[in-house]
């Protein structure tokens, strides 16, 4: 259960815990997942895309990939991956952005669309 714990923090908030025999230390990481289901997952997800098909739900499989196949969809996501911090790197937050960004927080914090820090975060992580 542990694991599923620390696999949803890692999704949610960009952090990897690692416990140490004395103490615990988060690391700060940009992690990218792809979750492929057939069911709902266990896991949190900022986007789900359903595949609806004509097909009863206990009909339908996954191919059999290759692992030159995997290879491609890995370096394709990896490249996409690379072109999206290029964007960011580019167009760079400068202050008026980050005060735009406080103001926005406080204002849905006063109209309660935010219960939390959290929410926020996971916000701007989805942003990201």
């Amino acid at each position: 259960m542990n694991n599923i714990k620390l696999i949803q923090d890692l999704l949610r908030q960009q952090t990897l815990k690692y416990e140490f025999h004395i103490y615990q230390l988060d690391y700060e990481c940009d992690i990218r997942c792809l979750i492929i289901s057939s069911t709902k997952s266990i896991l949190p997800a900022d986007v789900y895309i359903r595949y609806q098909t004509e097909q009863d739900i206990n009909q339908i499989t996954f191919p059999n990939l290759t692992k030159e196949q995997i290879d491609n969809i890995r370096r394709y996501l990896t490249y996409v991956g690379q072109q999206i911090e290029l964007d960011q790197t580019a167009n760079n937050a400068s202050s008026d952005i980050n005060t735009y960004i406080q103001e926005d927080f406080v204002n849905m914090r006063k109209q309660k669309l935010l219960t939390n820090l959290d929410d926020f975060h996971l916000l701007l992580v989805l942003a990201r």
